[in-house]
């Protein structure tokens, strides 16, 4: 079974026609069985991820339409609009909403070391990527929480962290180490383009 799959049995147990938090802190589950009207809000720094149907972004004058298996990461807060654009009773839209923190992502930059050539130009404030099946069997190992509520004080952080590690690594890399340098606390960059972890 894919984690696509997986994700959509997971979901299906846990968010019947709702939109809302979860018991993992910072995690959203969506499920709707008809298209939604347009909605205006705040996006925070987050990964939104689509299992099933389509969903429509609006940020400005740039529209952004993504799929089942693509997700949307904003790295700044941002007035957007969204709108569930395909979902039926048979058919019903199941999403994903996590929100990345700046301090979380800047710590795992500074244990990595990871380099950050080539992101002196600013990384766009949301974009859309496809979720390939690292980023995917991460979600699955978070996601699957639910139904272990037991397990989320020890095994949550753990997730969170492979799941921030296949952003940092994945398609929309620029963009997450972006939330990360808008932490206050992170080390200097060092002239090569690397991340010092030493004081400056």
């Amino acid at each position: 079974m894919s984690g696509l799959e997986t994700l959509r049995e997971i979901i299906g147990r846990h968010a019947r026609n709702s939109h809302g938090p979860s018991a993992i802190d910072g995690l959203t589950v969506a499920a709707t069985d008809a298209p939604t009207a347009l909605r205006s809000g705040i996006a925070e720094p987050s990964l939104a991820l689509v299992v099933e149907g389509r969903k429509r972004t609006v940020s400005g004058d740039r529209m952004f339409d993504y799929a089942a298996g693509e997700f949307l990461i904003t790295q700044l807060d941002l007035p957007v609009i969204g709108q569930v654009t395909a979902a039926s009773a048979e058919r019903p839209f199941l999403g994903i909403g996590l929100r990345l923190q700046p301090s979380q992502i800047a710590s795992m930059l500074l244990e990595s070391g990871i380099t950050l050539a080539g992101s002196a130009a600013p990384a766009p404030g949301i974009a859309v990527a496809s979720a390939g099946p690292p980023l995917l069997d991460a979600l699955v190992h978070l996601t699957g929480l639910l139904d272990a509520p037991q397990d989320v004080p020890i095994l949550a952080p753990l997730y969170r962290r492979e799941v921030l590690w296949r952003l940092l690594t994945g398609p929309q890399g620029a963009v997450v180490r972006q939330i990360g340098l808008a932490d206050g606390n992170l080390a200097h960059i060092t002239p090569g383009g690397a991340v010092d972890p030493r004081p400056p």
